[in-house]
């Protein structure tokens, strides 16, 4: 069985349930997930479990859990030892560090392990790219202002592009850290070379920033901020139904456009993630600051 943790906000938790399913398939072996532990200890972003709004199973392990007095200590150790010190026929694998996407985990047969990173790179489940898209059909009903937004991208179609605009940096990020507007605005120059008539739907918690740095030369439209912890499920499925995006250095305006229902989509990203094999090949990888 492959088992992992789920942790972090609504990116991550896909690209961890993407990676634990995709192994799990490619070694014909079942998957499970600790739901709790680590959503538990997140006392600073206090995230909640998103994934339940999609149409996807959600095994549940309770048997290789860190969720006990002294959790975190048996951890450590299990990091240190490469195996489960409560289970020691289950592998433990942790992310190298500095992130990077690791070919080993794809060809080596791998039955029984516990795993522990984010595997922010579609290289560890592009083989099962269709099931991976198939279990994110998002099973929610939309706020009505999201129904409004989603109409007025529909019409616009091919001359709609997506901007994520992410503004505040964790501990453990990225060298290039917070994109600044240089970066936004080059890339919509690029776009507008590319699309005709654009106008530039922008996804942010700080539109106060994005309203003062980058509208004026072309038309913006801002996408309402959501309060709820759902309202990340609504701009994920609005985030889908663009054919054209810019995005940040962020696992979940990733996932947006990694989604798309257009084969033809045209992405432009940024060189800063994390991970320095997040950004797939077909798309446009940009370096600037």
């Amino acid at each position: 069985m492959i088992v992992s943790s789920l942790r972090g906000g609504l990116g991550n938790q896909m690209f961890i349930y993407a990676m634990v399913k995709a192994m799990a398939l490619r070694n014909n072996v079942p998957f499970a997930f600790n739901l709790n532990t680590d959503f538990a200890n997140d006392e600073v972003y206090k995230r909640k479990l998103l994934l339940s709004y999609f149409a996807l199973d959600l095994p549940e392990n309770k048997k290789l859990t860190f969720d006990f007095s002294y959790g975190n200590y048996y951890r450590r150790l299990s990091r240190n030892l490469g195996c489960h010190i409560l289970h020691p026929s289950y592998r433990y694998i942790c992310e190298e560090r500095p992130p990077h996407f690791e070919s080993r985990l794809i060809s080596s047969k791998i039955t029984n392990a516990f795993l522990e990173g984010y595997w922010q790179s579609e290289k560890y489940f592009l083989d099962y790219k269709q099931e991976i898209k198939e279990d994110f059909v998002i099973q929610k009903k939309l706020e009505y202002t999201s129904y409004l937004e989603l109409e007025e991208i529909k019409l616009l179609d091919k001359n709609a592009i997506m901007i994520g605009v992410r503004r505040y940096q964790e501990s453990d990020v990225a060298p290039g850290g917070v994109l600044e507007d240089d970066y936004y605005k080059c890339a919509m120059d690029i776009m507008a070379s590319k699309v005709t008539s654009p106008v530039f739907f922008c996804f942010s918690q700080d539109l106060e920033w994005v309203e003062k740095h980058l509208a004026g030369k072309y038309p913006v439209r801002l996408i309402s901020k959501k309060e709820d912890d759902s309202g990340a499920i609504d701009d994920m499925f609005l985030m889908m139904h663009f054919r054209n995006y810019i995005i940040s250095n962020s696992s979940f305006y990733w996932w947006g456009a990694w989604l798309s229902k257009y084969d033809d989509k045209l992405v432009i990203a940024p060189g800063n993630f994390i991970n320095k094999d997040s950004v797939p090949e077909s798309w446009f990888k940009l370096n600037v600051r």
